[in-house]
């Protein structure tokens, strides 16, 4: 028995349910399928869930070589997520490694991140020197970070010891922070 066009069994005029159901099944299969192809173009663009490229129309897997371009690129230029150099064009490689070269400069100057010290040009390492000391003198001064004593000349280990001396006399005045009351530190300081 076949369904026809009218939606009714062919020799069987009773069984119209039975072919409406069939054309209803296929109706929900190819909405399915259509949902299924959605679905796959969204992972394809996202890269979130499985995306299985041959199930693109042309223009879909164009567009997602776009993208997938554009999200490279991205990478390359922010540091973030895997960068693949090879699938740049030579302006991106010259525009990337503009970036690459700040990122790592601004990474030397905070002493955040990975510092390729190779990579930098005379003055950039010559002004990494005087902010890396800058920052070691600050250290030693606030009692914050890491301070490498014989890093200082002896002008500014005075000033530390200065700095240490304030410091140890304001946390003895108000009894916040540890306070050195020996004998290196004068009473009559301490009521100032």
């Amino acid at each position: 028995m076949v369904c026809t066009k009218s939606g009714t069994l062919a020799n069987a005029p009773r069984r119209t349910a039975f072919c409406i159901i069939l054309i209803h099944e296929k109706s929900e299969a190819k909405e399915v399928a259509s949902e299924q192809h959605r679905r796959n173009f969204l992972a394809c663009e996202t890269i979130v869930g499985i995306c299985d490229k041959s199930l693109l129309t042309v223009s879909e897997a164009e567009r997602v070589a776009r993208i997938d371009h554009e999200r490279n690129l991205l990478h390359c230029i922010t540091g973030f997520g895997e960068c693949d150099h090879s699938l740049l064009s030579p302006s991106e490689v010259t525009e990337v490694a503009e970036f690459e070269g700040q990122r790592n400069l601004l990474s030397c100057q905070t002493g955040q991140g990975l510092c390729n010290r190779q990579s930098l040009s005379f003055t950039e390492a010559r002004e990494l020197s005087d902010v890396e000391h800058q920052r070691n003198i600050l250290a030693c001064k606030t009692g914050n970070g890491y301070c490498d004593g014989s890093l200082l000349s002896s002008s500014e280990a005075k000033e530390v010891a200065d700095a240490k001396h304030q410091r140890n006399l304001l946390a003895c005045e108000t009894g916040y922070g540890f306070c050195d009351r020996s004998p290196r530190v004068r009473i009559t300081e301490l009521f100032i």
